[in-house]
């Protein structure tokens, strides 16, 4: 390039440097071909690249157009690259280049055009694309090869795009099926009616979240053209272009649907017919004969007669099925029944001519080939599945019409001579041996039937009883189980031979090892009852047993041990009796419950031990809160000041009334409740006394219900009476002569209380405000009844004074 400057000369020689040191550092670690070159073509710079590849010298490059690097016949003109050059602003294209040596490579050449001040030159990259166009080759005779593969399986190959679903190919397989549908709709080519894409297309599972195929995805189709059904495996693969495409072999599983059909309907087809003949109320109209009699026998059984009597003879069902042939004649075997027409009336002769007749009789008939049959019905719990024929014969005393045979053999095409000749060969047999014969066969038929029927009947009565086996066995099986889980002794005593059969159990709880192995009597057991128990459980347990009304025994006792200890048992019976009702066995079961009784005695003695505690606890609490009382009641004699000997008056009451709950606890035998009737009775009496000793001018009643109530409403509720009571005495009564005050306590529903206290004296005055007084005994009544009871409480002042307060029992109990 330095030469170029040098001969062409250069206004800017920094420019210049510029240049070539730019080039020298672009081109020194490129693994391609670069070439500068001007307008003409004329190589003007050239890597080592370009120089160890196409062989020639730096100085010999540079005397060089570029076209004489380009194989000609092979490349476009230089000129014409240079035009898409200008065009595109670049241009890459695949072309040859030939070495020193005469050979040709092929390469990708990058052209475009750079500027320097005022001069333009062209910059050629090009690439040697030897091994990737054999890497194409390769590729491209495989997939050919692939291609020649697919089209030479027997099964239906094609490729579709997975966006556009257009069908990229499609192997031999399938286009001799669906035609050439290279290019169409997958979905419209291989359903009918089909407006869009299938609901059921494996596109979406054959791509994961990446974009990347999922493997294979096997599904069956039925094609809704063809009708024939597909074993599909559906891959996602990329195509020669690199899209993403579907690949599926179709392989057609038609036979082996129908196969897989006609066996469900056989499998269905036999289960019915084994329903019909095993299960006690199976329908046998869905059978055939050829289901119920074991015509392999017969055949052997009327092929022995027709050794010793020279009579052939049929069974056939009413659709004409063939089940026993013997000793059927020519012009049966050779002619009638191989001709299409004249078989056909064969069949037609077999099931309408010879339909109604009676059950144990027979008839002839001339059959429709003009010959004489015979023949006997096969009835199976009244239902006519088929028949038993005697012939073809004549009666011996007959001229056969030979031109009625000769007309035959003409029309259905038969050797005249051949035909005729096996007419004659026809047997005749006089008219008492074909009645004698087909006697016979009525019988046979009756006890074809009869045998057949009882067959059946029998094999219902074997598969009933198995079925029966079968859930004996499950339910003793469970029974076993059941008795294992629950660890009962269940014994089983055979009264009438006096043996008794004890379950494992037996082993388990008591240690008796032989009671399992071997019976043991009624003596046996009554020894291992406990001494003091024996007789009383002796004495029951034969009280029921000889007792026909009764049926159910159950005693506790204690039964000795292997160990040489006694268990205390609860045992359960009951009794099994005949029609007389006289017990023949007795069924028990004997749970061990030692370990109860001894944990209930635990519990009873800890329970009166703390019953004990408690009582002492309440009479402590009452007779501490009695000496509190004594102390004030010393206090209210010493006490000069009236106010001050009331207010410790009312102290005392409250106290009085707190103890007597304590006191009643204390004699109840219920320490967790007391009974509101004698509480409240006892209660208000005290109080009453207390202030009104021996007066009759005011009367107190008391009514109150048997209700269970604890300690935390008792003693809340017994200050309620305290102080309405007190209140009433001091103050309700100023100047009448007589009065009457009255507590209630009602239930209203099975947990409601109701608690009323009234009285007929003075009353409250309406003015006064009873829920904010600073009075200690009403605001105490309501915060009682509101806050402890957690009741309602309401005043009636309309007839002197009635508080009623209403609350829920804790304990939810009342007493009858």
């Amino acid at each position: 390039m330095q030469k170029y400057f040098v001969e062409h000369g250069n206004p800017c020689q920094e420019g210049a440097r510029s240049i070539l040191k730019l080039f020298e550092y672009s081109t020194r670690y490129a693994n391609d071909i670069i070439l500068i070159t001007d307008k003409r073509g004329q190589i003007i710079e050239a890597n080592e690249r370009a120089i160890i590849t196409y062989g020639y010298l730096h100085e010999e490059l540079l005397q060089m157009n570029i076209e004489n690097l380009r194989d000609s016949k092979k490349s476009p003109s230089y000129e014409s690259v240079q035009q898409k050059v200008a065009l595109e602003n670049g241009y890459i294209y695949e072309t040859w280049h030939m070495r020193r040596d005469g050979t040709s490579f092929p390469v990708e050449s990058s052209i475009r055009q750079i500027q320097v001040h005022d001069k333009f030159f062209y910059q050629v990259i090009v690439r040697d694309i030897t091994r990737r166009k054999r890497a194409e080759a390769a590729a491209k005779e495989a997939h050919q090869r692939l291609l020649k593969v697919l089209d030479s399986m027997d099964a239906g190959i094609y490729v579709a795009d997975m966006e556009t679903y257009e069908i990229l190919f499609a192997n031999y397989f399938t286009q001799n099926i669906h035609g050439n549908i290279i290019g169409e709709k997958c979905w419209r080519v291989f359903h009918k009616g089909q407006k869009g894409p299938c609901s059921f297309c494996t596109n979406h599972k054959l791509i994961d979240a990446d974009g990347q195929p999922t493997g294979v995805y096997q599904w069956e189709f039925n094609n809704t053209k063809t009708g024939r059904w597909y074993e599909c495996r559906d891959s996602a693969i990329k195509w020669t272009d690199g899209r993403m495409v579907r690949l599926e072999i179709a392989t057609d599983i038609t036979d082996r649907k129908q196969a897989e059909k006609a066996l469900r309907e056989s499998e269905a087809a036999v289960r019915k017919k084994l329903k019909a003949i095993l299960e006690p109320e199976g329908d046998l109209s869905t059978l055939n004969l050829a289901d119920i009699i074991d015509h392999h026998s017969l055949q052997s059984m009327m092929g022995d007669f027709h050794r010793a009597t020279n009579i052939g003879s049929a069974i056939v069902d009413l659709s004409g099925n063939i089940l026993v042939a013997i000793g059927w004649q020519d012009v049966c075997v050779k002619y009638h029944r191989k001709h299409p027409e004249t078989r056909q009336k064969c069949i037609e002769s077999d099931i309408i001519l010879s339909n109604g007749v009676p059950a144990g009789t027979f008839k002839a008939y001339r059959c429709r080939n003009n010959m004489w049959d015979m023949v006997t019905p096969i009835e199976i719990d009244g239902r006519h599945l088929g028949n038993i024929f005697l012939g073809q014969f004549f009666f011996e005393n007959e001229v056969p019409d030979y031109d009625i045979f000769r007309n035959q053999a003409r029309q259905y095409g038969f050797d005249e001579e051949k035909y005729l000749a096996a007419i004659d060969c026809v047997p005749r047999w006089s008219h008492e041996t074909v009645e004698a014969v087909m006697a016979f066969y009525a019988k046979l038929a009756a006890m074809i039937s009869s045998l057949s029927y009882s067959k059946i009947k029998l094999s219902r009565a074997i598969c009933q009883q198995k079925a029966t086996l079968r859930k004996l066995n499950e339910s003793e099986e469970r029974l076993r189980l059941a008795q294992k889980a629950t660890n009962d002794v269940i014994w089983d005593w055979d009264i009438l031979n006096d043996s008794q059969r004890w379950n494992e159990s037996g082993t388990e709880v008591f240690g008796w090892t032989d009671i399992v192995k071997h019976p043991q009597t009624a003596a046996w057991w009554v020894k291992r009852v406990h001494p003091e128990d024996r007789q009383r459980v002796e004495k029951g347990f034969f009280a029921v047993v000889n007792n026909p009304e009764k049926n159910h025994w159950q005693e506790e006792y204690r039964f000795y041990k292997a160990d040489g200890s006694y268990a205390q048992v609860i045992d359960r019976a009951y009794v099994l009796r005949d029609a007389q009702g006289q017990a023949i066995r007795m069924i028990g079961a004997m749970l061990d419950i030692t370990d109860r009784v001894q944990a209930e005695k635990i519990i009873k003695t800890s329970l009166k031990e703390k019953e004990t505690l408690l009582k002492e606890i309440h009479h402590r609490v009452k007779n501490n809160m009695q000496v509190i009382s004594s102390l004030l009641n010393l206090q209210i004699i010493r006490n000069k000041d009236e106010n001050a000997k009331q207010a410790l008056m009312d102290c005392q009451g409250r106290i009085k009334s707190m103890a007597s709950v304590h006191e009643m606890l204390y004699m109840s035998e219920n320490l967790s409740v007391i009974d509101c009737d004698t509480y409240i009775s006892k209660l208000a009496r005290d109080i009453f006394q207390s202030y009104h000793p021996g007066s009759h001018r005011i009367k107190l009643t008391v009514d109150a219900k048997k209700v269970a109530i604890g300690i935390q409403q008792a003693s809340p509720l017994g200050l309620i009476i305290n102080e309405l009571l007190s209140n009433s005495l001091k103050y309700g009564f100023p100047e009448k002569e007589h009065g009457q005050i009255i507590i209630r306590l009602k239930v209203r529903k099975p947990n409601i209380v109701e608690f009323i206290f009234s009285d007929n004296g003075i009353g409250i005055a309406k003015e006064f405000d009873w829920r904010n007084t600073k009075s200690l005994g009403l605001n105490l009544v309501v915060l009682l009844a509101e806050n402890q009871l957690n009741g309602t409480i309401n005043l009636d002042r309309e007839k002197g004074t009635c508080f009623t307060i209403t609350f829920s029992l804790e304990n939810n109990q009342t007493f009858s």
